[in-house]
């Protein structure tokens, strides 16, 4: 099966993609947080309960309001939600075994070579709570890459690129493209290149997911083009 999505409002508001009685996927915008360390409901858990009918209400799957996995603040796209416990349990033991197959689009600044496999282990950066970084004690970590298209603009080059993480660490794609000298535009924690009239927010966006349905066993595959506002960075690059 597959499914594209398609922007249908310029809004910044999440926007349900697929859904069935087990389960959804929803293209979630930069900005919003997926869950709260703290355990109150953020934004998003909140739109969530208004929009979509859960089934019993079991407090672990109900304090993340069936949300299987996240994305960071500012990355936009595909997200996967379960609607009941049994399915919640099976995707995120997909993720776990990495059954499920996640794709991003992002910017890197610099030419970066054509395509490459960043294996690099990640731990929390101890001065720095809100930083990961690469070091020999961490976590191993596994990020695919494919070079798509090359920008020459106002003397720097930059990278369109295609990311397939292998594994699924806290802030991977980020740490890694930074670890290879290569950071992601508009990174407002890892790059030099901040916001700007031109990149008006972090250039990553989790554009496809592929997996088997927990209870029909279908293949799925799910893609989410790039969001207006990116792609307008894009034509500016080009112009």
């Amino acid at each position: 099966m597959l499914i594209v999505v398609r922007k249908k409002s310029s809004r910044n508001l999440p926007e349900i993609v697929y859904q069935d009685q087990y389960l959804l996927a929803l293209n979630k915008p930069s900005g919003w947080v997926t869950l709260c360390g703290s355990g109150r409901k953020t934004p998003l858990q909140i739109w969530l309960e208004e929009e979509v009918v859960f089934g019993r209400k079991i407090p672990f799957f109900q304090k993340r309001s069936g949300i299987v996995h996240r994305l960071d603040k500012d990355t936009s796209g595909l997200l996967l939600v379960a609607k009941d416990k049994q399915v919640f349990v099976n995707l995120q033991k997909a993720f776990a075994d990495r059954l499920i197959k996640k794709e991003y689009l992002a910017l890197v600044t610099g030419k970066i070579p054509g395509a490459g496999t960043i294996k690099a282990p990640i731990k929390r950066a101890r001065r720095e709570r809100n930083k990961w970084k690469v070091f020999p004690q961490g976590r191993d970590s596994t990020t695919d890459y494919w070079r798509k298209k090359v920008y020459f603009y106002q003397g720097q080059e930059y990278s369109l690129i295609k990311v397939r993480p292998l594994t699924g660490r806290t802030h991977q794609i980020r740490v890694h493209f930074k670890y290879l000298g290569y950071p992601l535009v508009a990174d407002p924690i890892y790059s030099s290149v901040k916001k700007s009239k031109i990149f008006d927010r972090l250039f990553l966006h989790a554009s496809g997911l592929e997996f088997f349905h927990p209870v029909s066993k279908k293949k799925m595959l799910l893609e989410s083009p790039l969001p207006f506002r990116l792609k307008e960075q894009l034509k500016k690059l080009e112009s």
